[in-house]
């Protein structure tokens, strides 16, 4: 090595002085000036002083003896050699080549040269080729290696030989030779016949041509060709559905049919490949296939050329072939037999057509001749069992099946009559509720029904298949966590790029940890409007569930719980719907930003967030008991922060690798999950009256301002020891709170990316943050606060209220990003 070679010599380098130090210095500085001779290489040429140390001196390594240069020059062992313009691949190559001896070296199973034996891909022989020297394989022909550079991998005329375009000049040579035949022989029969010219007789032809939307100009020879008739209904406005057919603007075509689901026949126009696979389109692509083949085989006949030729010979081809199949087939029949096997029965027999004269009426009855007999069921017709009057099927009730005549939901069971209509089927009463009061028969019961005593617990329903709420709110609030930020980001975007007319380039970078001066200065001015979209929004989800809550919760006492959860799943599924086909249209034209305002108009109307909260709270106390119902609750707490600690940890990654649209998409197919169970597994959780009620009925009792008013009259009420000012004192705290939550954080996002330039990653990940810290205090903080040190409810509220007021404090006083993490 270098480190031997350089231990071999007898000098040791020496330390420079500062005076050898001093002296070099002011060599380069002398050379730099021009006042002495630059360095000279090994090959004599001159280095240029003004090159730095760090490329003029070689590495230690490199093993030079003086001032060079080679080490940074290119280094002709490591270039790449390229296959020449010339090489290519061997097309044609004839591998059939009879060997009729076995060689020496070649495979010893098949007697190819170009393998051995254990590359062979041949089936092994008992006998190999080197021992039986009989049927001898063709040697494979290996394609040479082409390593081609830039160039030549985009060589579009890459293997082309020039020498095969010889044949087309020799054809148009011969027929050229032919037109001066004939014109000669034509100037021998009249000489006085003036030479016509093809383009003369072109002109003298192409005035009379007048097609609709072509106008040809024959002293210019230029066609002008118009759009399209106007009276023509435009292709691209056959299906408006963007993934429906592709419309090519440029060349004003549409191949595919706009309208699959259309039957041919009605259909008006079905794409312009409908014309290649009509009509004898086929058939001319056979016989195009047909003459390429004889044309490979000797015979000389071209499609358009000799048509009539090709025509004829096609048919005998045909014919010969059929006939030399059913040649064939009646030799296999004639040495195997079972000619018999392939006899096809009448049809009388296979279609039941017979000659038995049957005449019908309009309604199907038969007026003349027999009618057939056909069984309606494999059952047996009016047989009843087990004592019943009815069959089974003929009742339903609560998503169940059952007998009409005795109610029952039971198959095959033993019927009771009319005292099984009196039997309750969904409320179950609990024996030991008694051991859970205080034996005061006296209080008040202010729940649902009105009455006191013992505990009532609603069960299921028969129809569901599960009674667990926690997924789909999961799945909701994963969705609206997902969107949010990226909502808030897509709304400062097109604020900026649509409403102020900045740059893309510019407004991308908002938000950023690239941000300029110019970008704040930017994000100054598009902030405040965002602002009021934000708030726009908040309002919208705030006043109008808050006003169509009051009617709905009253509503789901009544009718249901599952209609109230099914529509606000719906109105958020139609939200982010909605909001991907915004947002996917603002990649194609410039869509303003209040449009994100309208996908939240129907839920608002359906309840929105207030409809949602009353609705799976309220469906979790009617299924569980006083004791089991706060564990139920703290599992669907637990469900949403958990969708929103999910959501918010995954929505910045998933913005950066896809798109605003595709992370729209994910939250409309994780609610429309959501939608799914909630609309087929789970059922209601309040019994139904006996008599059954109209949708419209339903539909008609929502607008029902009795049952709202019932519901105020029961909160203003008067009751003993101040509760009722208890009741509104933290009916007005929760409203207080909600408010100053629900403003914080519509603000927050753009509080930091004003004040210290957060991107959504950031943002989503200290909202991650948040989340588990609250999932922490809700879990472990109540726990100990309640059940080690005993504190009261109202003292941990007071304690909830200090702790707000502290981070808002300390949020708004924050100079540094980790200030906001206290």
């Amino acid at each position: 090595s270098q480190l031997i070679t350089d231990a071999s010599n007898d000098e040791e380098p020496k330390k420079k002085s500062r005076e050898d130090w001093r002296r070099q210095k002011e060599l380069e500085e002398a050379r730099k000036n021009g006042t002495f001779p630059a360095e000279v290489d090994e090959e004599g040429r001159d280095i240029n002083p003004h090159i730095p140390q760090y490329i003029s001196n070689a590495p230690w390594y490199y093993g030079t003896n003086g001032p060079t240069l080679k080490h940074q020059r290119p280094q002709e062992s490591r270039h790449e050699e390229f296959s020449s313009i010339s090489e290519w691949y061997k097309r044609g190559v004839d591998t059939s080549k009879l060997v009729t001896k076995y060689r020496k070296g070649s495979c010893e199973n098949c007697g190819a040269m170009t393998h051995k034996k254990i590359d062979c891909m041949d089936r092994p022989r008992k006998i190999g080729a080197k021992y039986s020297g009989a049927l001898l394989a063709y040697d494979e022909f290996v394609q040479p290696k082409i390593n081609s550079d830039y160039d030549g991998k985009r060589d579009r005329w890459a293997g082309y030989d020039p020498a095969s375009h010889k044949e087309i000049i020799e054809e148009y040579k011969k027929v050229e030779e032919a037109k001066q035949k004939i014109k000669a022989d034509k100037l021998k029969d009249n000489p006085e016949a003036e030479l016509s010219d093809d383009e003369e007789d072109e002109d003298k032809y192409v005035d009379e041509v007048d097609m609709p939307g072509t106008k040809v100009d024959s002293k210019q020879r230029i066609t002008v060709r118009n759009l399209r008739i106007r009276e023509d209904t435009a292709k691209y406005l056959r299906n408006l559905d963007p993934n429906s057919a592709y419309y090519d603007p440029k060349t004003r075509s549409m191949r595919d049919n706009p309208n699959p689901k259309i039957k041919p026949g009605e259909s008006d126009f079905a794409g312009e490949n409908f014309v290649r696979f009509t009509g004898d389109t086929k058939k001319h692509s056979v016989a195009q296939i047909f003459a390429w083949e004889a044309y490979g085989k000797g015979v000389d006949v071209h499609l358009l050329a000799e048509p009539t030729k090709l025509e004829m010979l096609q048919h005998e081809y045909e014919k010969k072939k059929e006939e030399f199949k059913s040649a064939t087939k009646d030799t296999i029949l004639d040495k195997y037999g079972g000619e018999e096997h392939l006899q096809v029965p009448p049809k009388s027999l296979l279609l039941a057509q017979t000659e038995e004269y049957v005449e019908y009426s309009r309604s199907g009855k038969v007026l003349k001749g027999q009618e057939k007999h056909t069984n309606r069921s494999v059952y047996e017709e009016d047989v009843r069992i087990n004592n019943h009057t009815s069959t089974w099927g003929s009742f339903w009730a609560n998503g169940n099946w059952g007998y009409k005549c005795c109610h029952s939901f039971i198959k095959n069971s033993y019927c009771v009559g009319e005292s099984g209509k009196d039997q309750p089927v969904e409320i179950e009463i609990s024996k030991n509720t008694t051991e859970d009061h205080d034996g005061n028969d006296d209080i008040e019961d202010d729940s649902r029904n009105g009455t006191a005593g013992p505990e009532v617990e609603l069960l299921p329903r028969a129809n569901s298949i599960v009674s667990i709420l926690e997924p789909p709110i999961f799945l909701l609030f994963f969705a609206s966590s997902l969107s949010r930020t990226v909502f808030e980001y897509q709304v400062i975007f097109q604020s900026c790029t649509v409403v102020f007319n900045f740059n893309e380039t510019e407004c991308f970078l908002l938000g950023n940890d690239n941000a300029t001066n110019a970008t704040q200065e930017i994000e100054e001015i598009v902030e405040p409007f965002a602002a009021k979209i934000f708030m726009a929004r908040t309002i919208v989800e705030s006043l109008l569930p808050a006003l169509a809550n009051l009617l709905l919760g009253p509503w789901s006492d009544k009718f249901g719980r599952k209609p109230l959860i099914v529509s606000t799943f719906v109105g958020y599924f139609f939200i982010y719907v909605s909001m991907t086909a915004i947002s996917y249209t603002s990649t194609v034209v410039s869509v303003n930003p209040w449009f994100y305002l309208l996908p939240f108009i129907p839920i608002s109307v359906c309840g929105g967030n207030c409809a949602l909260i009353t609705g799976s709270f309220s469906y979790v106390a009617d299924l569980t008991s006083q004791k089991d119902s706060a564990f139920r609750m703290a599992l669907l707490e637990a469900a949403l922060f958990a969708g929103l600690l999910v959501g918010s940890v995954s929505s910045s990654y998933i913005f950066n690798w896809t798109s605003s649209t595709i992370v729209f998409s994910i939250s409309g197919l994780a609610t429309l999950l959501g939608v799914i169970y909630v609309a087929f597994l789970i059922g209601e959780s309040i019994p139904q009256n006996d008599e059954p009620v109209s949708k419209f009925e339903k539909f008609k009792a929502i607008f029902d301002v009795n049952l709202a008013t019932d519901m105020i009259r029961t909160c203003v009420k008067k009751r003993e020891n101040y509760n009722r000012s208890i009741i509104w004192m933290t009916i007005a705290t929760l409203v207080l709170s909600i408010f100053v939550m629900e403003g914080a954080i519509t603000v927050f996002y753009l509080f930091v990316r004003e004040k210290f330039n957060w991107t959504i990653q950031q943002a989503t990940f200290f909202d991650a943050g948040n989340i588990i810290v609250m999932i922490i205090g809700n879990i472990v903080g109540m726990y100990l606060l309640n059940q080690v040190l005993r504190i009261s409810e109202s003292t941990i509220a007071i304690i909830s209220y200090l702790s707000s007021v502290a981070d808002y404090v300390i949020k708004s006083s924050a100079s540094q990003s980790w200030h906001l993490y206290l």
